[in-house]
C-alpha cells in the first residue's frame, strides 16, 4: 500500500509539473490526480435506480457542483460518493449537472433560475450576486428543523452567507491560506528561519533583510507576496482584520470600513513597505522562487505545491498581527435554487453536503480540500500526508492554525453593487505605490467614494422595488442584478 502511495505522490507531482498554477488549474489537476481515492477504490459502480412507476414514485434531485472540469465521466464518482445520501432517502435520485463550466458558474444560473429550470443545488465561489439578487433559497428553517450546529464551521466564512433575514447558502469547503517560505534562499543568504509563531514585526524584520532592489533583471528580491483579488493593491481582507479593521464596515453593509483608525493604522504600517519594494502585490510581483522569499499560499493549490521540488521550502502560518494571525476564508458555496420544485429535499441535501463526514473526507481524497466542517481539520492534514507524499514532511498544520482561532476571514460584501464598490477602491489603492496618494489619504478617498456609490445603488434598489413581484420566489425579495463577490 505504501508503495501504492508513492506511485500516487508521483502521478500528483507530474501532473503539476510545468503548468501555471491557479485556482481552476489546481483544482482540475488535483482531482485528474488523486481521483483515485474515490473512482479506482471505492469498488461500487453507481447503482442505477428503479425507473418510476405508480407503485414506485421517484423525485430527483439535480446537483451542480462547480468542481468539474472533469467531464461527464466524473459523474459516477460523484454518485458513488452521495449513495449514503440516497440509501437515507429512499426513492430520491441525485442527478449530476455540469453545466459546461470548469468553474465557479454562478451568473450562467441566474436566468435559469428566474425560468424556473435551474438545478436544485448547486455551488460555486461567487455567492455575493445570488445573495443580492434573491436567487437563493433561505436556508435557516431546515437548519433549525434539522438542529445543525452551525458552530463547526469557520465564522468567517459562514458569515458571508448569512444576513439578518436569512442563511443564503452553506460552506462547501474552506478555501483557506498559509504562508510558503522559501527556505533555500534563506540558506543561500545565512538567514535564519522564522519562528513559527512569529509576529508581524519580526516578519517585517525578515522581509527588509531579505529584499533588495536591483536594475539588473531577476536580480531584484522581494520579502513577502501578498494576496488581494479584489481591488488594485488592496490586501486581501484577512490582512487588514489583523488590525481590527475591513473592507466593509460589516458583511453586506453600505458603508466602507477603510476610513476607520484600524485600518488607517494598518495603511500606514503596510503600504511603506510596499514603496519600499520589501512587500509586493500578488498582481505585480516577481516570480516564485526565484526572487521571493515568503508568498501566499492557497489550500487549493497543494497538488502544485506538491511538485515544487526547486527549492527547499515549508509552510508556516500567517504572523501574529496586532489582534493575532489570521489566514484567507473561501466563498464556496453550496445553495438551493430559490425556484427548485422540492425545496425541503433540495435543502435537506445541501445541508448534508455540508455537514456529512462521508462526503466530507471523500471530498478530501479527491482534491485535498479542507473540509467545512472544523472537527475534521486534524484530519484533513493526514490524509493530504497519505495521498500526496511529497507534502508528507511539510507543516500542512500552518492551514489550520488561524481557522482553529476562527481567525479566517473572505472579503465581505457590501449592500449594493461589491464589485463596483472594490473597483472604486482599486482606483485609490492602485495609486500608492506610484506615490500619487499615500496611503491614508488613498483609503479616507476610496471610503468617500464607496460611501456615495453605495448611497445611489440603495436609492436605486428602493425606486425600482417594485418589480419585485415579478419574479416568484421563496427567498427575499429580488433587488436589481448587480455583479457579485
Amino acid at each position: 500500500m505504501r508503495a501504492d502511495r508513492a506511485e500516487r505522490g508521483r502521478v500528483v507531482a507530474a501532473e503539476c509539473r510545468g503548468r501555471r498554477w491557479n485556482r481552476r488549474t489546481a483544482l482540475g489537476a488535483g482531482a485528474a490526480a488523486v481521483g483515485w481515492a474515490l473512482a479506482g477504490c471505492s469498488g461500487t459502480a453507481a447503482r442505477t435506480a428503479a425507473g418510476p412507476s405508480p407503485s414506485n414514485p421517484r423525485t430527483t434531485l439535480v446537483w451542480a457542483p462547480w468542481r468539474v472540469g472533469w467531464g461527464s465521466s466524473w459523474n459516477a464518482v460523484f454518485l458513488d460518493a452521495v449513495q449514503p445520501f440516497m440509501a437515507e432517502h429512499p426513492g430520491v435520485d441525485v442527478q449530476i449537472d455540469i453545466g459546461g463550466s470548469s468553474g465557479s458558474n454562478d451568473t450562467a444560473l441566474i436566468p435559469q433560475i428566474i425560468a424556473g429550470t435551474a438545478p436544485d443545488v448547486y455551488s460555486g465561489y461567487g455567492p455575493t450576486k445570488m445573495i443580492e439578487g434573491g436567487y437563493n433559497l433561505d436556508l435557516a428553517p431546515y437548519l433549525k428543523a434539522q438542529n445543525v450546529d452551525t458552530s463547526i464551521f469557520d465564522q468567517g466564512e459562514y458569515s458571508k452567507f448569512v444576513g439578518s433575514n436569512g442563511v443564503w447558502a452553506l460552506p462547501a469547503e474552506l478555501s483557506t491560506s498559509a504562508v510558503i517560505v522559501n527556505e533555500g534562499m534563506l540558506d543561500d543568504l545565512g538567514v535564519a528561519y522564522p519562528d513559527r509563531s512569529w509576529d508581524y514585526t519580526s516578519a517585517a524584520a525578515l522581509w527588509q533583510q531579505v529584499a533588495t532592489k536591483s536594475a539588473t533583471p531577476g536580480k531584484s528580491r522581494v520579502g513577502f507576496v501578498y494576496w488581494g483579488q479584489k481591488a488594485s493593491y488592496l490586501p486581501g481582507d484577512y490582512y487588514l482584520r489583523g488590525w481590527g479593521a475591513s473592507a466593509a464596515a460589516a458583511n453586506f453593509s453600505t458603508k466602507c470600513g477603510l476610513d476607520s483608525p484600524q485600518a488607517l493604522a494598518f495603511a500606514q504600517w503596510w503600504f511603506p513597505l510596499l514603496v519600499d519594494g520589501v512587500i509586493a502585490w500578488n498582481g505585480a510581483a516577481l516570480p516564485w522562487p526565484q526572487q521571493v522569499a515568503c508568498g501566499f499560499a492557497g489550500s487549493w493549490s497543494l497538488p502544485g505545491f506538491a511538485a515544487q521540488r526547486s527549492v527547499k521550502w515549508d509552510f508556516w502560518p500567517q504572523p501574529a498581527w496586532p489582534q493575532g494571525t489570521t489566514a484567507y476564508a473561501g466563498n464556496d458555496y453550496y445553495a438551493v435554487s430559490a425556484t427548485t420544485k422540492n425545496p425541503e429535499l433540495a435543502a435537506t441535501f445541501a445541508v448534508w453536503l455540508t455537514t456529512s463526514l462521508t462526503w466530507q473526507q471523500a471530498l478530501m481524497r479527491l482534491q485535498l480540500v479542507v473540509p467545512p466542517n472544523s472537527k475534521l481539520w486534524p484530519q484533513w492534514v493526514e490524509v493530504v500526508k497519505a495521498i500526496a507524499p511529497p507534502l508528507a514532511d511539510k507543516h500542512l498544520d500552518a492551514f489550520t492554525v488561524a481557522p482553529l482561532q476562527n481567525r479566517a476571514f473572505n472579503h465581505p460584501a457590501f449592500a449594493y453593487g461589491s464589485d463596483e464598490a472594490y473597483s472604486t477602491i482599486g482606483t485609490y489603492t492602485g495609486q500608492i505605490p506610484s506615490g500619487k496618494l499615500d496611503p491614508v489619504g488613498a483609503f479616507r478617498q476610496a471610503a468617500a467614494a464607496v460611501d456615495k456609490l453605495e448611497s445611489g445603488l440603495a436609492a436605486a434598489a428602493a425606486a425600482s422595488s417594485g418589480l419585485a413581484g415579478r419574479f416568484p420566489t421563496n427567498g427575499r425579495p429580488i433587488a436589481p442584478v448587480v455583479n457579485g463577490v
